[in-house]
């Protein structure tokens, strides 16, 4: 789901989470375990090896660089790539949320917010003057054994989105899930299962 705002990303954004998704479709399958319950770092990497093994993208990780703040500190960006000659500079955030304690739309959208202003703060250093700048936020759901079992439908639906009208202030929203009949190894980390990922942010358009 992308914002009316920011149609303008719309084909830049279904090609690359599309193929973040096809990544995590594939480590999926060959491991029989899903990777976004580990950190940001873990899941960042799927939406970077989409991009490598689909396009001729180019892609820089991890790099250091200075805030534009009125005291000037060394930061890490996230990533740079440059994909069909635009610039992107990407701020990610991830964390684990229980499926139960969605906190709101205004939440997501303050914390997508908070990941852009970080990225701006590296304009300059980072070179990306004429690009386009965004966050890229991951929530992993978090389900206990009766969340998953009993109400998986009624807690998942919390999660969705199906309008851009109910994005509230985000430029882009998708929810990626596993279907919960599968083996529950798949899903399973720390006495919790991990059925579901949500994936949004916000553009400097």
């Amino acid at each position: 789901m992308v914002s009316d705002a920011a149609g303008h990303h719309a084909k830049m954004l279904k090609t690359t989470l599309g193929w973040m998704n096809s990544e995590l479709d594939r480590y999926i399958g060959e491991t029989e375990e899903v990777p976004w319950f580990y950190n940001e770092r873990a899941v960042l990497g799927f939406f970077i090896s989409g991009l490598i093994r689909n396009s001729n993208a180019i892609v820089l990780q991890e790099f250091c660089c200075f805030k534009s703040t009125k005291k000037e500190t060394l930061g890490r960006a996230d990533l740079y790539f440059n994909l069909e000659k635009v610039d992107y500079l990407v701020e990610s955030k991830w964390c684990w949320t229980s499926v139960k304690e969605r906190l709101g739309i205004g939440a997501a959208v303050e914390w997508a917010r908070e990941a852009l202003s970080q990225a701006c703060s590296y304009i300059k250093d980072a070179k990306v003057h004429k690009g386009t700048i965004f966050s890229l936020c991951f929530e992993a759901l978090s389900f206990t054994k009766n969340d998953l079992s009993d109400n998986y439908v009624e807690n998942i639906n919390l999660w969705q989105i199906k309008g851009s009208d109910a994005l509230g202030g985000l430029d882009f929203y998708s929810l990626i899930e596993v279907t919960p009949n599968v083996e529950h190894r798949w899903h399973y980390y720390d006495n919790l299962y991990f059925p579901a990922l949500a994936v949004y942010g916000v553009f400097n358009r």
